[in-house]
């Protein structure tokens, strides 16, 4: 091959004679190269040596598979490799072929974890299929375009068809405009296929407040702890809390109980989270009084916030309850039923609600410190708490057996409440109550 400098096909030095066959001649290639434009003139001589007086042209460009850099080659845009989608409207992306040549076609395959491949109409078993077999784009603009968009918008899978959590892929695979000598297609295809992986995300994420628990009450609580999940991953959380007995919500830079409104409330305690389940926590300064407190969580993915979240609802408590003993009365009197036949006699009164044990304490005055063990049925000089029994919110009754007492003596009360407050219950006391044992 020499340089051209114009005109060089009127010197027929340059020429060259090829053999017939028949009515037809044919040329053995010389070394031809890649996205190249070539001009070929044709002329004929008769037996007798005379030349025709024009020439035939044909322009053609030449154009194989070129590796570094690929072309052709192809690229999926949309959807987003690395995304989470709950809709597949479409597909598309981008195709090149060097400057001579352009793009006749992208054909693109469709697979999730396991290799199952999507047909246009249901998902077939693995293995995937060579690139002949996969489906066309819709659209290629422009059409034979070195640098075309592609995009299909049929034949794909509808949300029914996808799988939440599931890891999907797509590789795309380009054909240039080349033909073979018939002028039938023979394109070059792309040998380096990329490919993308997005998830499938229908679902909203979860979380949830493990502490404080719902309907528990606390006496010192300096961090809330939580677990949250989603099919594909979670992306942040915020949380929320609420003081009941003036509906204002937590200031997490203040530090205090004084927003108004609850959208203006949340905490981000996490971003950039990128796992399927975590657990959280949010320890702050809280200034907590004794009363009730709501705590929302709320997750989000890559593509939503959770709607549906969860309510927890504690109450703080440093307040000990308080027991009364209403029977026997003070300095009063008490018998067994039926002049001491029976086996048991009654005491009881009331306690705040939040109770969730009361004991009493019986001492014998004439015999020091001697006290009564209900379940052993004998008086010894141990203090011992006897379980009374809560048998309606904010009453108590205790029975002591009839032969513990002595008719005549007198004995004292002692009662003690506890609340179900964590980590550390609420311990309240009565006053000591006197009676006498009368038959």
């Amino acid at each position: 091959w020499g340089d051209y400098a114009g005109y060089e096909e009127t010197n027929y030095s340059n020429w060259f004679s090829t053999g017939l066959s028949g009515n037809n001649w044919e040329y053995q290639s010389p070394n031809w190269s890649h996205n190249r434009k070539y001009t070929v003139w044709a002329r004929v001589r008769d037996i007798a040596g005379n030349y025709s007086l024009g020439w035939s042209t044909n322009v053609f460009y030449f154009d194989a598979y070129s590796a570094v850099p690929e072309q052709p080659d192809s690229f999926t845009l949309t959807p987003a490799s690395g995304s989470a989608i709950a809709g597949l409207a479409s597909i598309s992306g981008t195709a090149i072929d060097n400057s001579l040549g352009g793009i006749n076609n992208v054909k693109w395959v469709l697979w999730k974890e396991g290799n199952s491949w999507w047909d246009g109409n249901v998902w077939q078993l693995p293995p995937l299929p060579d690139y002949t077999g996969w489906p066309d784009p819709s659209i290629i603009s422009p059409a034979g375009g070195i640098n075309p968009t592609w995009t299909r918008n049929t034949l794909l899978p509808a949300p029914a068809d996808m799988t939440d959590g599931t890891t999907y892929y797509i590789a795309s695979n380009a054909l240039d405009l080349v033909v073979n000598a018939s002028g039938a297609p023979d394109s070059n295809y792309e040998i380096t296929r990329s490919t993308i992986i997005f998830w499938w995300d229908g679902a909203e994420p979860e979380s949830r407040t493990t502490a404080p628990v719902s309907g528990s009450r606390y006496s010192s609580l300096s961090q809330l702890r939580g677990t949250a999940s989603d099919v594909v991953k979670i992306d942040s959380l915020t949380i929320r809390i609420k003081r009941n007995s003036d509906n204002k919500y937590w200031n997490d830079a203040a530090n205090d109980f004084n927003i108004a409104f609850a959208t203006e409330a949340w905490v981000t305690i996490g971003t950039n989270i990128s796992q399927r389940t975590t657990s959280w926590m949010y320890t702050d300064s809280f200034i907590w009084e004794n009363g009730a407190y709501d705590i929302n969580i709320q997750a989000k993915d890559y593509l939503r916030y959770e709607t549906d979240f969860t309510t927890v609802t504690f109450t703080y408590d440093l307040a000990s309850p308080t027991p009364v003993i209403d029977a026997p009365t003070s300095l009063g009197y008490i018998n067994a039923p039926n002049n001491g036949l029976l086996p048991y006699t009654t005491a009881q009164g009331t306690i705040d609600t939040d109770a969730s044990l009361v004991e009493v304490r019986l001492q014998d005055l004439q015999q020091g410190t001697t006290y009564w063990n209900e379940t052993t049925k004998t008086w010894g000089p141990g203090v011992v708490w006897n379980t009374a029994v809560i048998y309606s919110p904010g009453y108590w009754r205790v029975l002591i057996s009839s032969t513990a007492y002595v008719n005549g003596r007198k004995y004292e009360f002692y009662v003690k409440g506890t609340d179900s407050s964590l980590p550390a219950a609420n311990v309240g006391y009565s006053g000591t109550q006197r009676f006498w044992f009368d038959i």
